[in-house]
């Protein structure tokens, strides 16, 4: 895959992933960004960043979920694109700002 595609392609999910994400709070509560990193003609880092507002939160992707509460960890799921592949898992890091 040629690096026009792959940014082509990058740039694509990016802009599902956010307006999916957007669905998964109710609105104004999670401003959601998102920016590709290069590390190379080939790869990239997708970063998400959740902007939440101070009297609102989202759980953590390690939070356990609870069969017996609604509580759910906040989770990211990537559907295939032709020429693209994802390696590694999605990694949380975490800054809170008050």
């Amino acid at each position: 895959m040629n690096h026009s595609r792959l940014w082509r392609a990058l740039t694509l999910l990016t802009f599902f992933m956010t307006a999916s994400a957007a669905f998964a709070a109710p609105p104004q509560k999670v401003q959601w960004s998102s920016e590709i990193d290069s590390i190379s003609p080939t790869e990239g880092v997708l970063k998400f960043t959740a902007v939440i507002e101070p009297t609102y939160h989202i759980y953590g992707m390690t939070h356990e979920a609870d069969p017996s509460q609604p509580i759910q960890p906040t989770e990211f799921t990537f559907d295939a694109v032709d020429g693209l592949e994802f390696v590694g898992q999605p990694v949380s890091s975490v800054t809170v700002k008050r």
